[in-house]
C-alpha cells in the first residue's frame, strides 16, 4: 500500500510539474550502511545461510547451524562495484522506510545496519508479495555470493 501511494504522489507530482518550473525532486539520502546481510534461516534447525556485504566490497558467506549458534564466515572477494551497486539500490527504494516483515518457518531477508541501529525486511521462503525490489536486491546479493 505505501508503495502505490508513493507512486500515486510521484505521479501527481511529475503531472504538476509539467505545468510550471518544478525543481527537480530531492535525491533521497544515501544510506550509510556498515553492513548488509541478506539470507534464509530457520527450519527444523534454526540454521541458515547467506551473504555479507561490507561498504569497503568485502563480501562474505555466511552459515549458521542451528538457532544461537555462532555464525561463521568466509571472505569470498572484495568487490567495491557491487557495494555501490547495493548502497544506490538500497537508497533508491528508500529501503529504511520499507515495513515488511512477514516471519514464517523459514524466513528470508535483507538486513541493513547503520551506526543508529538496524532494519529488516523479512519474508517467507516462497513468498512472492514481499517487495519486488527487495527479493531483487537478495537475489543479487546471493548470486554474488555464490548462492541460488
Amino acid at each position: 500500500m505505501r508503495i502505490v501511494l508513493r507512486c500515486i504522489a510521484a505521479a501527481l507530482a511529475a503531472w504538476l510539474c509539467a505545468a510550471a518550473a518544478c525543481p527537480s525532486a530531492p535525491e533521497a539520502t544515501p544510506i550509510a550502511a556498515t553492513e548488509v546481510v541478506s539470507g534464509c534461516a530457520g527450519g527444523a534447525t534454526g540454521g541458515g545461510g547467506g551473504v555479507a556485504l561490507r561498504p569497503d566490497g568485502a563480501l562474505y558467506r555466511w552459515q549458521r547451524a542451528t538457532a544461537g549458534a555462532s555464525e561463521t564466515r568466509t571472505l569470498v572477494r572484495t568487490d567495491t562495484a557491487l557495494a555501490g551497486d547495493v548502497l544506490r539500490r538500497l537508497t533508491a527504494m528508500h529501503f529504511l522506510d520499507i515495513a515488511y516483515s512477514e516471519p514464517s518457518n523459514m524466513t528470508c531477508f535483507v538486513r541493513v545496519k547503520t551506526d543508529a541501529g538496524e532494519h529488516e525486511v523479512a519474508w517467507p521462503h516462497s513468498d512472492t508479495r514481499a517487495p519486488r525490489e527487495v527479493r531483487d536486491l537478495f537475489d543479487r546479493l546471493q548470486a554474488a555470493g555464490g548462492g541460488a
